[in-house]
């Protein structure tokens, strides 16, 4: 019980109850589910959690601003692992595409690191299927 009461603390004041709404289709959760995709806490079933939060977000309407943010989470996603949520990663690259973010995962697809130019071409070939 301890073990579950910690997990449950992992995670910031109101997230599950802004899970509930993002899964309800309710763009209310959008903010807090962004701002842990951007804060990427990693902890058990986060990975499970944040391919829930992504799908959930890719039903939604996104505002310029809230596209913008995300923006930024994929190239982070691409930069530092391939955790099992990386293909909604890729999912939600899909609903994001503009000229300058294809730009960025281009350059990392030149990048140094093996696995950053891997990850790079699997979100570049999920924009274009």
């Amino acid at each position: 019980m301890a073990w579950r009461e910690a997990i449950d603390g992992a995670y910031p004041p109101g997230f599950w109850d802004a899970y509930a709404r993002l899964r309800d289709r309710d763009p209310a959760g959008l903010e807090t589910a962004i701002a842990f995709l951007e804060a990427d806490p990693w902890l058990f079933r986060s990975g499970c959690v944040k391919a829930a939060l992504i799908r959930y977000i890719n039903r939604l309407e996104l505002l310029p601003g809230q596209r913008a943010r995300l923006r930024a989470v994929v190239p982070a996603a691409v930069d530092h692992r391939d955790r099992r949520e990386f293909r909604a990663y890729c999912r939600l690259a899909r609903r994001l595409d503009a000229a300058e973010f294809r730009r960025a995962l281009e350059g990392r697809a030149k990048d140094v690191e093996p696995r950053v130019r891997q990850r790079a071409r699997w979100v570049l070939v999920a924009l274009d299927q």
